[in-house]
């Protein structure tokens, strides 16, 4: 997913394993390694990397190229979030994918696509019974870019939890791993004829309770 997101499998798997030991630098050979490109491919990321000041590199008493995060870079913990997102997302799915509603990804908006098994995982935090996009996002064609990300949800009408808690805790999640505005639905407080009208023409259900 993380690769999808960025555009790179290697500077997907350098910022990953920058951000694992933010505190410990790694040196070229290792994020090579751990990334498994090329060494011209790995410098090339890095130098990109180091341009926006996400990434800093310094040479140890050996001459060797360290590398280590820019921890107070504001994305630095955006991009953590979205790593042990990622992460979590992987191990619900494959350990209960049978929750999972079938669906494809070629319904979904290409820019969204990635956003997936975040948009799932942090739905079912919060208390989502069932998780649906809808509009722009699931607009397959790639010359169409969402301004929002438009999501319907049902929560679980047993979690004791706050009914406002739940959704403006789940949108402004949704907002920050999106990094952009989120048009939140309750599903199952929709009256609007137009509204039901495009959530009946346009939504995907990505996660349906039994």
């Amino acid at each position: 997913m993380l690769e999808e997101l960025l555009g790179s499998k290697t500077r997907a798997a350098i910022l990953e394993a920058l951000l694992e030991h933010p505190d410990r630098p790694l040196h070229l050979r290792e994020l090579v390694r751990r990334s498994g490109g090329s060494v011209s491919g790995v410098q090339r990321e890095l130098a990109r990397l180091e341009r926006i000041g996400l990434a800093v590199s310094q040479t140890d008493e050996q001459g060797r190229r360290q590398v280590s995060i820019a921890a107070a870079h504001p994305l630095a913990d955006p991009l953590t979030g979205l790593i042990a997102a990622e992460s979590r997302a992987a191990y619900a799915l494959a350990r209960d994918p049978v929750t999972c509603t079938p669906f494809s990804l070629d319904r979904i908006n290409p820019r969204v696509r990635a956003l997936v098994p975040v948009i799932l995982e942090t739905a079912r935090g919060y208390g989502a019974v069932r998780v649906a996009l809808f509009g722009s996002s699931t607009q397959p064609d790639p010359g169409v870019v969402p301004r929002d990300l438009d999501v319907s949800v049902r929560f679980d009408p047993d979690d004791l939890r706050s009914r406002a808690d739940l959704y403006f805790g789940l949108k402004a999640a949704l907002e920050r791993l999106a990094g952009m505005q989120v048009d939140l639905l309750e599903s199952e407080a929709v009256d609007n004829p137009f509204l039901l009208d495009e959530l009946a023409e346009s939504e995907v259900v990505l996660y349906e309770a039994p």
